[in-house]
């Protein structure tokens, strides 16, 4: 079994080194260390393409680019799901490789061959469930936001304005809030109509960016009245902003929950060491 694990760490010592190698010649090119920020974890992405994980996983790899599609954007989703997937496959070794470490210096049993594989598993899936966490916090971010601006697009109409002019107006002053998921594509879809595209396409391609259901109501919304204008316009964008409004404290209100919910493990903890803490010197003095 220890000439088990002293294979093993050679072989991965060998992959880490190899990475590394490929790392560092990377960032030798002035070019591209210019247009990526590039950290360890970029070197496994040869492993990527030698193991061809693209068609070896499959529809998986087009979840993921989806996923990653929607949180960084068309252009950069290929470049951060290979970065996804070469963080995975660094981690899973640098963790076999350790445990390897482990059973050759401690002669260990066949045990820890089960917990390199236990490993390898469940490691893949927290970090896609990180992705997962990101994309609801993203969704939630949007969701609390959306009828904020919503209600100022409906009062600049109100007020006189163009659908146009109020959708531009609506974010002035917003620019400290440019990383914000919801502003982020509103600017985009502002500079958009600056640049006199077709404000049907610019819609549809900010309610495809954007990937909540609520964006979707908005954009359909305005699709199907901005044409007709006048009051039953503007009555249809306040009875969407109610309709969100709702959705807003239905969101807060699960967000409460959840947050209640994750108190009840430490106050149960704290409950019972005050318990023993109180209960310990009753008990000691009985049994003595």
């Amino acid at each position: 079994m220890q000439m088990v694990y002293g294979g093993w760490t050679v072989v991965l010592f060998v992959v880490v080194v190899l990475g590394a190698i490929k790392e560092r010649g990377v960032q030798a090119d002035p070019g591209l260390a210019a247009r990526q920020k590039r950290d360890f974890w970029h070197g496994f992405e040869i492993y990527v393409q030698w193991l061809k994980l693209d068609k070896r996983i499959g529809k998986y790899y087009g979840i993921l680019v989806r996923d990653h599609r929607i949180l960084f954007g068309q252009a950069q989703a290929i470049e951060q799901t290979r970065y996804f997937l070469s963080k995975v496959i660094g981690m899973v070794v640098m963790i076999v490789l350790l445990l390897s470490l482990c059973g050759f210096s401690a002669s260990s049993d066949a045990s820890l061959l089960g917990m390199m594989v236990l490993f390898a598993v469940i490691l893949p899936l927290v970090m896609y469930k990180q992705v997962q966490q990101q994309l609801k916090r993203r969704r939630m971010l949007i969701l609390m936001e959306l009828p904020n601006l919503l209600n100022k697009v409906t009062l600049l109409m109100n007020a006189g304005e163009t659908l146009q002019g109020a959708m531009m107006k609506a974010v002035q002053g917003k620019q400290t809030d440019a990383h914000h998921p919801l502003y982020k594509e509103w600017f985009r879809l502002v500079q958009q109509m600056k640049n006199h595209e077709p404000f049907q396409q610019a819609l549809e391609e900010f309610n495809r960016r954007c990937a909540v259901q609520e964006v979707s109501l908005l954009t359909n919304t305005i699709l199907l009245n901005f044409r007709r204008g006048g009051t039953e316009f503007v009555a249809a964008l306040a009875g969407l902003s109610f309709q969100l409004w709702e959705a807003r404290k239905a969101a807060a209100k699960t967000l409460g929950e959840e947050a209640s919910s994750k108190l009840v493990f430490p106050m149960v903890l704290v409950f019972l060491i005050v318990l023993t803490i109180t209960a310990a010197p009753a008990i000691l003095s009985v049994s003595f």
